[in-house]
């Protein structure tokens, strides 16, 4: 769907879906690009390569994208990071997000490799399914990932997935910002 390199751009409210890439299933984000990312659905992507990653998207490169609010469902990557893959020194921040339904050989969620030069994730206020496993969230020798108590694992009871229908049917009371705007009042 998309490919960026050294870019800069705010992507708001969009929707990616059964999209498939050897690399990065609807996004590659490379080389020095930081774009951020609110409002976000990605479902249904795929990763195809051997040696690639990132079911519904990929960074790598110096790259620095930011993902506010998105939701990121039965996404695959026949690799690494079945939501989501960054290397090569990327630094990706995700927060208010929800992953769920992903898969791949190593971190079904995310995967965070250094391909020769670590990379590092900060995610808060996420609902991601099974973490803190190591396979929710894999991290290889030497990359960072900084998650907090702010994170959560429970069911994000969408209204009707079968439909494509993936707005939340109730809010988690325990953590009332997971999957809300967190511009809003």
């Amino acid at each position: 769907a998309i490919a960026m390199f050294e870019s800069t751009m705010h992507i708001s409210h969009c929707i990616f879906h059964d999209n498939s890439s050897s690399w990065g299933g609807a996004l590659m984000i490379g080389s020095n690009s930081n774009p951020v990312f609110d409002n976000c659905l990605f479902y249904n992507n795929e990763s195809t390569f051997l040696g690639g990653g990132g079911g519904a998207g990929l960074s790598w490169e110096n790259s620095s994208p930011h993902f506010v609010n998105c939701t990121f469902i039965d996404n695959h990557a026949v690799d690494d990071g079945g939501g989501y893959e960054l290397e090569l020194g990327g630094t990706t921040t995700f927060t208010n997000c929800i992953f769920w339904g992903n898969t791949a050989a190593q971190g079904a969620s995310i995967a965070v490799g250094t391909n020769e030069r670590p990379s590092a994730l900060t995610i808060s206020f996420s609902d991601v399914e099974n973490y803190p496993s190591v396979n929710a969230i894999y991290r290889e020798a030497g990359c960072t990932v900084n998650a907090g108590a702010s994170m959560i694992n429970e069911d994000p009871l969408f209204i009707d997935p079968a439909a494509d229908n993936y707005r939340l049917s109730q809010i988690n009371a325990r953590y009332p910002n997971v999957g809300q705007d967190v511009n809003s009042p």
